[in-house]
């Protein structure tokens, strides 16, 4: 019998897969430090791609270049060459396991009875859209809606062994044997480190996503007030980049809020226009006390918006612990880890 093996399959679109699949893959090394006692070998694309690339050596997993690919006709064909691809690789390292993060190249691995395995939101963007009594403002809003939620929790229900949904209240949402809801997920770095409250000189900062979108407004509006922008999530010294703030002025992604959380940051969250998933996460930071809150239009409201931090009640006071309490868990990626592990001692 071959070295047990994992194939990981990562959207590359921007950067918010890509950092908590290397969450994930932190702690799988923390069970099991060998490559030569476990295989990981990722597959995707894009900037996802460049950004695993500079960390994969130093934690021991081979990577797999796709091809960028969008969900229209013209990108079929490099579709299909990337699921020639993911087969080739499942043929050569034999994988006990594929774990899917938005990921549409399960076809071949499907017909080879591998078992597959599925990270992603998409159930909990509809269930809270359904709470908070959400619906889609536009065409690209519908279409993020339809195509990137719907459709995907549609497919992970009929190709998936189990789901790992992360949820900043995981008992709110209804786990069954294919559903597992598990806390937000965070590097180590960020979940590791000890958090230390910013003094109250500290400055607000503004933290891009790693898709690029909207980043050069964003920017400009930054730069305009004075405002920091802060160019990588950790700084110089190995140590998260928002510690140095007191607030952080985000974009809507998951992976953003979660490590914010994690370092008990106040936010104000910007969601990108036309995605609905981000405009359902900042209704869930501003209504569920997540420490912030939303601004859906920076240009018209964002200096009101950035006057409200001022108010004490709104920043954490740490060390607080009730506060503290009430704060979502954020050890996703060593729970997902351990059901992996578990999956492939199952499926050898």
């Amino acid at each position: 019998m071959g070295i047990p093996a994992l194939q990981i399959q990562c959207a590359g679109h921007g950067l918010g897969n890509a950092t908590r699949i290397l969450a994930i893959i932190e702690e799988l090394r923390a069970l099991e430090p060998s490559p030569d006692r476990l295989r990981i070998e990722v597959a995707t694309w894009g900037k996802a791609l460049t950004w695993l690339g500079e960390r994969h050596e130093s934690l021991g997993f081979g990577l797999t270049p796709l091809e960028p690919f969008g969900p229209s006709p013209a990108g079929i064909p490099a579709w299909l060459r990337n699921c020639r691809k993911v087969a080739a690789l499942a043929d050569r390292i034999r994988p006990g396991a594929v774990l899917l993060d938005s990921d549409l190249h399960f076809a071949p691995l499907r017909r080879r009875g591998i078992p597959l395995l599925c990270l992603g939101q998409a159930h909990e963007v509809l269930r809270r859209a359904r709470a908070f009594g959400l619906i889609p403002r536009g065409l690209a809003e519908w279409k993020s809606l339809l195509v990137f939620e719907a459709l995907d929790a549609w497919i992970q229900r009929r190709i998936a062994r189990k789901v790992f949904v992360p949820c900043a209240h995981p008992r709110l949402f209804h786990a069954t044997p294919r559903l597992r809801p598990v806390p937000l997920i965070a590097r180590q770095t960020f979940v590791m480190t000890p958090t230390t409250p910013a003094p109250r000189s500290a400055p607000v900062g503004m933290l891009l996503s790693g898709s690029g979108i909207e980043s050069k407004r964003l920017t400009s509006w930054a730069e305009s007030r004075g405002i920091r922008v802060i160019p990588s999530s950790l700084g110089a010294d190995g140590r998260p980049a928002i510690d140095a703030f007191r607030a952080v002025i985000i974009q809507g992604g998951l992976s953003s809020i979660s490590e914010c959380i994690a370092r008990k940051r106040p936010m104000i969250v910007v969601p990108i226009p036309g995605h609905f998933e981000q405009r359902v996460n900042a209704y869930e930071v501003e209504l569920q006390g997540l420490g912030g809150y939303r601004c859906e239009n920076l240009e018209r409201d964002g200096d009101a918006q950035l006057d409200r931090l001022k108010v004490s009640s709104f920043l954490f006071e740490l060390p607080d612990p009730e506060a503290e309490a009430e704060l979502p868990r954020v050890e996703g990626a060593r729970i997902v880890a351990e059901e992996l592990f578990k999956c492939l001692k199952e499926y050898p």
